[in-house]
């Protein structure tokens, strides 16, 4: 997930690990060229003047501990894999305090295919690094069991649903929920706004508008099939509620809460996204999942709770 002035705040479980990657001056010298831009390991082999076998040692390990991620990218002859690093800086907290809290936070990804329900007007299509496996032409392959693997969701004029399962026992209270995905709208030739409408257990969060913006292409990367004029990545979205009201990325947003959720112990979280279902609701959404955009993760749902005194 970003972070706050793009400072990575390490895990208490992960300090040591990330102390003893750090101690070695060309694991640092690799985060220093990607905070200019993301690199193929040869280029990094090449930049920090060190053989591609040890830079791929090198970067599996900061990888490892959250420093950098990796995808493959399609190149004219091969694949390539490219790394990046979201961060400034990183920051530590050792105190018990911070500790017991992140025991007491549960996180799921839910990869972008495995939706329960899905209806999508045209232009809409699932894929994965390889290839487009199910488009607008034909909606049956939407539920082609190969949408497993989907890491890429282009939605116009519809609905995607997911469900994430609460595990979290009756004795808990829950303190907060979040949501979070890396969205954008889907094509850049759109000139006019897409609006976004997430809900939660049937809650609306209310409509995120999101402008049309050239400056998210980047096809040099990108697979041979990827459309040109679709966006390549997207900005990471949070809606948070708790005790009190809704915020998006931090911006108080709605006054409902959480109790007005309805979260029941071992039941489903339906989550929710609308696009193009009114005159209200125009363009089409992205969603980015693993491997494509520049969060590297899926569709992330995080529940903070505490045992009931």
């Amino acid at each position: 997930m970003e972070q706050e002035d793009s400072y990575y705040k390490v895990p208490p479980d992960k300090i040591k690990a990330t102390l003893k990657v750090l101690n070695n001056p060309a694991r640092y010298k690799i985060l220093l060229q990607l905070k200019n831009k993301p690199m193929s390991i040869s280029e990094l082999a090449r930049a920090i003047n060190i053989t591609q076998p040890t830079v791929t040692t090198y970067v599996n390990q900061l990888e490892k501990v959250g420093l950098v991620f990796t995808r493959m990218q399609k190149t004219p002859n091969n694949y390539t894999r490219l790394c990046y690093t979201l961060y400034d800086g990183l920051s530590l907290n050792w105190c018990e305090e911070e500790i017991k809290r992140l025991e007491t936070q549960y996180s799921l990804d839910m990869p972008v295919g495995h939706y329960s329900s899905i209806e999508c007007g045209a232009s809409s299509f699932l894929a994965t690094q390889a290839r487009i496996i199910a488009d607008s032409k034909d909606v049956s392959l939407f539920y082609h069991p190969i949408r497993m693997d989907a890491e890429l969701l282009v939605i116009s004029q519809g609905t995607v649903k997911y469900l994430f399962p609460y595990n979290i026992p009756e004795n808990y209270k829950i303190l907060q929920l979040e949501l979070s995905a890396e969205i954008n709208v889907a094509f850049t030739n759109q000139e006019i706004p897409t609006k976004v409408m997430l809900s939660i257990n049937n809650l609306n969060f209310g409509p995120l508008t999101l402008i049309p913006d050239k400056n998210m292409m980047e096809n040099k990367h990108m697979p041979e099939w990827y459309p040109e004029n679709l966006t390549t990545r997207g900005k990471l979205f949070t809606w948070r509620v708790d005790s009190n009201k809704v915020y998006i990325n931090s911006e108080s947003f709605a006054n409902f809460k959480l109790s007005d959720l309805n979260l029941t112990a071992m039941q489903t979280i339906e989550v929710a996204f609308y696009v193009g279902l009114s005159n209200q609701f125009n363009g089409g959404l992205v969603i980015f999942g693993k491997n494509f955009g520049v969060c590297n993760q899926d569709i992330r749902l995080t529940i903070k709770y505490q045992l009931n005194d």
